[in-house]
């Protein structure tokens, strides 16, 4: 993702209501916020997991399936939230990436961009070191 606009940053504004940007600001990060960036890529990735395992449970009868029923893949392991998705909608999403579909207002501009806010929620993507962990478990 490039450069944000003021208008880009007033869109990620109102999909997270209370939130504000100036929990990252780059440069060196804290003890605190390394962990927070560990804790968060760890979560997404076990709800990622949950996921593909629906995804291949309804392998069989996706011919019949519009609609898909998914756990929000957000930083929280303690958010219970899902996301009704269409099937062709996710089958479109970059899953082999560092990208995740939470719930909007489940996402964590301290340690992820937002990429996409449509259709009832909103794909992230990963930065900084919760984007190398993600990385670093994909490639084993």
């Amino acid at each position: 993702m490039g450069s944000q606009t003021e208008g880009d940053l007033a869109v990620l504004m109102d999909i997270s209501p209370g939130r504000n940007l100036s929990a990252y600001q780059g440069g060196a990060m804290s003890g605190e916020q390394e962990e927070r960036q560990r804790r968060a890529a760890h979560n997404q990735l076990l709800f990622r997991s949950v996921n593909e395992q629906i995804i291949g449970m309804t392998e069989n009868f996706r011919s019949d399936l519009s609609d898909l029923d998914l756990v929000c893949e957000c930083w929280s392991p303690s958010c219970t939230g899902t996301i009704r998705c269409r099937l062709e909608d996710f089958e479109q999403l970059d899953r082999t990436g560092n990208m995740f579909i939470v719930l909007p207002g489940h996402e964590d501009l301290g340690v992820e961009d937002v990429v996409d806010a449509s259709n009832g929620y909103v794909v992230v993507r990963k930065r900084d070191l919760a984007a190398r962990i993600v990385e670093q478990a994909q490639d084993r």
